[in-house]
């Protein structure tokens, strides 16, 4: 599958960079585009409830880990 050969090479490219936490924000920056694709998929299958309930409550314990 196309996307998972993705992942790989961009964890193959981030994997020097983790030390200085560039190698980190680069990941976290591919976790909001697949986010980005799976709300949008989501979105179109299920409607605005849904998604507020499915994506709000993970979002912000995510967010609550990134800044702790």
């Amino acid at each position: 599958m196309q996307l998972d050969t993705e992942i790989v090479s961009l964890a193959v490219l981030a994997a020097p960079l983790q030390n200085s936490g560039a190698g980190d924000m680069v990941l976290f920056l591919f976790n909001l585009l697949i986010a980005g694709i799976h709300i949008a998929g989501m979105w179109m299958v299920f409607g605005k409830f849904v998604i507020v309930v499915l994506t709000g409550v993970p979002v912000v314990i995510a967010l609550i880990a990134l800044w702790s």
